[in-house]
This record gives structure tokens, C-alpha cells and sequence, in this order.
């Protein structure tokens, strides 16, 4: 292949792969200490998208990549005792 037909077929590449790039975020949960159970309406809060919940953010033309489920241990401030609070993060995409 010829040096100016190389270049040619760069840019081309260059400028598909940039046309067809999607947006992706992460969106999390807000932790809560009962009933963490991941369900249509869980609220997320996302950069782009806002407080969504999943079917929204279906609505809105993204889609979920994972779904991972988040575990912190803390302690009650009147108890002192241990307590484990739940959350949900999720990687969103659109095109």
C-alpha cells in the first residue's frame, strides 16, 4: 500500500471510530443500612442522566453494562455496635 493511500485509510479510521464512540458513566446507589435489594425502583444517581432508576434510564436510550452490589461496615453512632450499609453501582452506556 502506497504512504498516501495509508494515510488516507488512518484518517478514515480515525474518523469512524470517533463517529461511533458511545458515553459510558458509572452511577451509584445511595447506601442504606435495611433492605438493600436491587429492584426497578432503585434510584441512581448518575453525572449525565440524574437520579434514574433503571427503567428510566432505559427510556432515555442508555443501557446498564454490570450491575455490582457495595458493602460498607460502620458503626452505629448511638450504639456503637457494627452496622453494614448496601448500595448498588452500575456502569451505564448510550450511543
Amino acid at each position: 500500500m502506497r504512504p498516501t493511500k495509508m494515510c488516507i485509510a488512518a484518517v478514515l479510521l480515525a474518523f469512524s471510530t470517533s463517529a461511533f464512540a458511545g458515553q459510558g458513566e458509572v452511577c451509584s446507589s445511595k447506601p442504606v443500612t435495611k433492605d438493600g435489594t436491587l429492584s426497578d425502583s432503585t434510584v441512581f444517581e448518575c453525572k449525565t442522566a440524574g437520579p434514574v432508576t433503571i427503567p428510566q434510564l432505559y427510556a432515555a436510550g442508555w443501557r446498564v453494562v454490570s450491575i455490582m452490589p457495595q458493602a460498607s461496615l460502620g458503626a452505629d453512632p448511638g450504639a456503637g455496635l457494627p452496622r453494614t450499609s448496601h448500595s448498588w453501582t452500575m456502569v451505564v452506556e448510550r450511543d
